[in-house]
Formats: structure tokens, sequence, C-alpha cells
């Protein structure tokens, strides 16, 4: 530069300063340059920053810190450095580029900001599938992430359910549902019920109609299992209710199919349940088509002609082999239109086992149940409050023996356990408790001490003479003993 003298003459620029040509005094360098006593300040190289001014070397040129760059010389600020963008982060510093300086974020990460060093992982519910996202995206319905930092969401198993964005989870439908496509779920329809279902979690695959034979459950919430209609009933395929089997067919078992009654039987009504067919009777034999084929599935029977068991009078049975009414056997039943199959004992009267159309009365009449018998109505009434409650002469019941009467024997004269004949009848009474026996037993043997005591005191007080009353007196005693032991026990000796 030039001095201000009488002598001129120019003066080096101090470091950090320069001059223009023919100035008059030095300037300092800008931020972003140093000067080393050279005639101009250099810039700062790419990647560096400096906002000192007048800088003496270039120590004042810092490098852009990480998740940074300067592709240009002499930057004046930090800020001035390029920030990597978002999607993006920086491990290095001075870098001269985006190329060399930033890196995408990796699948599975984020940055929604610019000049960062680092990445964040996607949270659960969400995803990145590609490197550089800046935002991570929700897992859509019916998929779901568990973790962090993944790539994709997954599927909902099949069965299960995810009906919102961003699910951690998949849950299982609502009970009476299935899963439609894993983000919504359907309602199991009436007559329907699931099928493929996990044991455990009860989670099912499918739903299908209630097969024929069964119903929609009433009970069962989940809809997982139908109901069977009860014997005698059925229905069709997705059926909401069952009805009685129609006539001519019949159901013996729950959840079946009404099958056809077989050639020869019958089934008249279709109002109550239907168990079985019946037999066409004696006289009557199978319908038959146009063809004159025997018929499966008839509601009635085809009239042979001749006699039949309808013919028969209330005390006659129909005879099979001679087609003929024959008179009812002593102490047999022969109500009805039957044959001699159907005949069974009166009441108070045993069909003997190994003679044919044989009928013998009972010892005691109540130990022998069977068909109303008016002959014994009113001998064995059961009376309550001076008033009949029940007859069993009335009653129209299998052939049996009452209640304390051993059912296989003859007659039903022997009693059955725990029970005993009374006195000396043939009506079997309930024993006694085996406390009620021990007191009974007690109390006989301390009565029977007491009158041997009182025979013995007696004897002696004649001291030897003999009296004829004595024996009387004996006679008399022990007759007491007996008959006062003997009732106080109530079994049979």
């Amino acid at each position: 530069m030039k001095t201000e003298t009488n002598q001129k003459y120019c003066s080096r620029c101090l470091a950090g300063t320069v001059s223009q040509f023919g100035a008059t005094d030095c300037t300092l360098c800008d931020a972003g340059s140093f000067n080393i006593l050279n005639t101009s300040c250099e810039l700062c190289n790419k990647g560096l920053w400096s906002n000192a001014r007048g800088a003496t070397d270039h120590s004042t040129c810092l490098p852009c810190p990480a998740g940074t760059f300067s592709s240009a010389k002499g930057v004046a600020a930090i800020d001035d450095c390029n920030a990597c963008s978002p999607g993006n982060f920086g491990t290095i510093s001075a870098a001269i580029s985006a190329d060399s300086g930033c890196h995408k974020c990796k699948k599975g990460q984020y940055q929604n900001d610019k000049g960062k060093t680092t990445c964040n992982f996607c949270p659960k519910g969400k995803y990145s599938s590609d490197s550089g996202f800046v935002e991570c995206f929700a897992c859509s319905p019916g998929k779901f992430s568990a973790k962090e930092n993944s790539t994709t969401c997954m599927l909902c198993p099949q069965g299960w359910l995810q009906e919102s964005v961003e699910g951690t989870y998949c849950s299982a439908p609502p009970r009476g549902t299935i899963a439609s496509g894993g983000s919504s779920s359907v309602g199991i329809a009436e007559g329907w019920h699931a099928v493929e279902c996990d044991e455990v979690t009860k989670v099912c695959l499918k739903s299908e109609p209630c097969r024929a034979g069964t119903m929609s459950s009433e009970t069962d919430g989940s809809k997982i299992s139908c109901d069977n209609c009860s014997a005698g009933k059925t229905s069709f395929e997705g059926a909401t209710s069952c009805s009685a089997c129609s006539r001519g067919r019949f159901a013996s078992k729950e959840g079946m199919k009404c099958n056809d009654c077989p050639i020869g039987w019958f089934q008249p009504q279709n109002s109550k349940p239907s168990l079985n067919c019946k037999r066409c009777p004696s006289g009557w034999e199978a319908l038959q088509d146009e063809n004159n084929e025997d018929l499966e599935g008839s509601a009635g029977c085809r009239d042979k002609g001749g006699n039949k068991p309808s013919d028969c009078k209330d005390i006659e049975y129909f005879n099979i082999s001679t087609r003929e009414c024959v008179n009812c056997p002593p102490g047999g039943s022969c109500f009805g239109d039957i044959t001699e199959t159907g005949i069974k004992s009166l009441f108070g009267w045993s069909r003997c086992p190994n003679l044919n159309l044989t009928f013998e009365s009972c010892i005691f009449g109540a130990a022998c149940l069977g068909a109303p018998n008016p002959i014994l109505r009113g001998k064995f009434e059961i009376i309550k409050d001076n008033e009949t409650v029940h007859d069993p002469a009335n009653d129209d019941t299998n052939e049996t023996c009452s209640k304390g009467y051993l059912n296989g024997g003859l007659i039903c004269a022997s009693c059955a356990p725990g029970y005993s004949h009374s006195g000396l009848g043939e009506k079997c009474d309930k024993c006694p408790k085996d406390s009620e026996n021990i007191a009974i037993a007690i109390a006989g043997g301390i009565f029977g001490i007491v009158g041997l005591f009182v025979y013995i005191k007696m004897t002696l007080s004649d001291e030897g003479k003999i009296d004829p009353a004595d024996g009387a007196q004996s006679i008399g005693l022990s007759y007491i003993q007996v008959i006062s032991l003997l009732s106080k026990f109530p079994i049979a000796w």
C-alpha cells in the first residue's frame, strides 16, 4: 500500500489482510477465508467453514459436522453447511458432497428431519419397505406389526381379526362370528355353525349349515355346534328348529334323519315325535303301489279281510293260528284289539313262567301289579286323613312285583332285601333300623330277667310246699313273657 509521507513507498499488508492495487490501507480477509502474507485471501476448502475474519492460516477452517456437507469453498458459517435431507443421515464430518456425507435410512427405519446423524426405528404397527423413508407407513386393517424396525406388515392368521390401522396384534373375532379377510367379521347365520375351529382358542375358519337332523344351538352362543333334534324329530339342512317325523317315518335316536317305516309297519301321525313304527296288526298287511309292490314308509295298513283282533270282545283275544276270538284265560287281561302276545296278568295275579297263558292268584294281592282288576277294587286302598288317596287295583302297569317284594319270585311271595313279612301274614313291611332292633332286644331281655326273678321269688316263698295253683301261675307267667317278647319283635319268626 502507499504511505502519505514526502517519500513515497509501499508496505506489505499484515497476515490476514489484503489490499487492492493502489490502495492506501489493508482490509481483513472475509469469513470463510484466510491469508498468510499473500497478496490475496484463500478460501476454506470444500467441507470446511470459518466465521473468523482476518484469519492468518487455515486452522480456522473447521469441518462441517456429521449430517452436513459442503460442496463449495469459502463457507462462512456452520449453518451454511448443507444438511443431509430427510430420509438420510450422515456419519462423517467435512463431507464435500451428499453422496459422500449422507446415506439413506435402511428398511424398517425413517428420518423426518434434516441434518441428522441417525435414523429412527419404525414403531410397532408401522413399517418402511425401502431405504430413505421420511416416515413409516401404518399397517392397514387385516395386518399387524408386533415389533419395531419392521420392513413389512404381517397378514393376520386365517380366522383372526384386526379391524384398525397401526395394528400391533390380531385378536379372535367376537363369539358367534368369523373373520372375513382379517379386517372385519361377519355373524354366523341362524341354522349355521362354525367349522375348522381351534380347540384351545375357539377361533374358527369357516361356517356351514347345520346338517339334517340338527338345528341352531339354543345354548352355544359361539355357534360352534348345532343341537341334535330329539328322537322322533328331524330337520332339513340349515334349519333353526326341528319338527316331528312325517307320517310313515320315524327317528329312533336323536340327531338323525327320519327313516321310512319298513314293509309291513306303519306310522299314522305327524303331530308328535315318532320314535318307532307299529307292525300291521293281524288281518292287515302293507300298502301296495300301482304295480302291487309292497310299500315302505306307510302311514297305514291294508285290510286283508276276515276276522281281526278288532272283532274280539274285551274278554277275548284273537288267536292268530285259528283266526278266531278265544276267551281270555283266568287272571289275564285281554282289553283292546290284541293277540295272545298282548295278554298280561291282572292286578293280584302272576304269570306262570313255564306254562303258556297260565296265571296264578297271588297270596297277597297287592304284591302283584298288572292290568286293572275290578274284583280287587277297594281291598288295597291307600287311605290318608280318612280319604282314599290311591287304589292300585285301578292302575294299568307292566307285570311286576310291588315295592318291597322280590321280582323274579313265584307270585311275588318273597320279600325284597330290607323288608320282611309282618306277623303271620304275607304282607312285606320295611324292616326297622338296626338301632331299633337292638333297643327292642335289650328291652325284651330286661323284661325276661325281671320275670325270671319274680318266678324264683314266688317259688322260694312256698318253702317247698306244693300248691296246685303254682302250676297255673307258672304257665301263666311263661305265656305272658312269650307274648310280650313276640309283640316286641317286628320280624318273621
